[in-house]
């Protein structure tokens, strides 16, 4: 199934639901009103448009963060709409946490493929962070766990 038709079998889900045809502020009203099995179908199915939903805006802000890189300067594409980073960037546009904003970037950057085929590495590097110590080299995401193994914990030794 295309991801277009995954998101109109959600919306057409939703929006076939009676108490859904009432106006905004006399929806809690119409809600009330249904049964609790009605109630939990409904919430799945606003659950399941909620995830489609979310992986564009999480895509995408990776795509924009990607096309904000810091080596973009003044043509990257947060800047053009005069914002400094992609994070502060995604705050505005989806009037968000500054927290939410980079959880967004940080995911769909880490969705990503890289320039071409390669798969992207995963950092984030570019969005508002310091880059990698080298960044030539792709950081691989299981060192810090290796290390961690490595290392015992100084209260396990006096075990």
């Amino acid at each position: 199934m295309s991801f277009s038709s995954e998101l109109r079998e959600a919306a057409d889900a939703l929006a076939s639901r009676p108490e859904l045809g009432a106006a905004t502020p006399d929806l809690p009203r119409a809600l009330r009103h249904i049964d609790g099995d009605d109630l939990v179908r409904l919430l799945r199915d606003a659950a399941t448009l909620t995830r489609a939903v979310e992986k564009v805006r999480v895509i995408g802000a990776g795509i924009l963060a990607e096309r904000s890189a810091r080596d973009m300067g003044q043509s990257g594409l947060a800047a053009k709409h005069g914002h400094r980073t992609p994070v502060e960037f995604v705050q505005s546009i989806g009037g968000v946490t500054r927290a939410e904003a980079r959880r967004d970037v940080t995911l769909g950057a880490s969705l990503l493929d890289g320039p071409g085929d390669e798969p992207g590495d995963g950092t984030g590097a570019g969005i508002d962070a310091p880059a990698p110590p080298d960044a030539d080299r792709p950081q691989d995401w299981r060192a810090p766990l290796a290390r961690g193994a490595a290392e015992r914990h100084p209260l396990d030794r006096a075990a």
